[in-house]
């Protein structure tokens, strides 16, 4: 069973996170899920939009780094926080995503905001499999 942890002491005057998934898909799903928690109350997201989208890369760690910078690009342009998250992952000679999720129009009177994330970092990301789950850590620009 996948879920997700704020990391608070991590660092200062960023975000991080951990995540844990039986799958590779189901890591990237909570990765999100914490991604979107940094900025708003995901309770009082209702999910109603769809938006899909595919990323290929040569290696997982710049999969998860392309995934969360599209998660923050798509909030940025579309104006909208992310629900829920279908997630295909496919190895081939890389990896290949193809993620469908559900999006909240981003409304500052009806949501709580509480920061907002600028980019997906590089620093300390660890993507990797731990016995029988698959582990993430991360951390996001402010």
């Amino acid at each position: 069973m996948g879920n997700y942890r704020l990391l608070e002491n991590e660092t200062t005057g960023d975000f991080a996170f951990e995540a844990y998934g039986s799958s590779l898909e189901e890591l990237f799903k909570y990765a999100g899920l914490a991604t979107m928690s940094a900025m708003v109350d995901l309770s009082q997201l209702q999910g109603k939009q769809e938006y899909s989208f595919e990323i290929e890369s040569p290696n997982l760690n710049m999969l998860f780094y392309e995934f969360l910078s599209e998660l923050i690009f798509v909030k940025d342009v579309k104006m909208v926080f992310f629900t829920d998250f279908e997630i295909q992952i496919r190895e081939n000679s890389g990896y290949k995503l193809h993620c469908k999720a559900k999006t909240t129009p981003i409304d500052n009177l009806k949501q709580d905001h509480f920061t907002d994330v600028k980019a997906a970092t590089m620093h300390h990301l660890i993507v990797e499999k731990q016995g029988e789950q698959w582990y993430c850590k991360a951390i996001l620009d402010l």
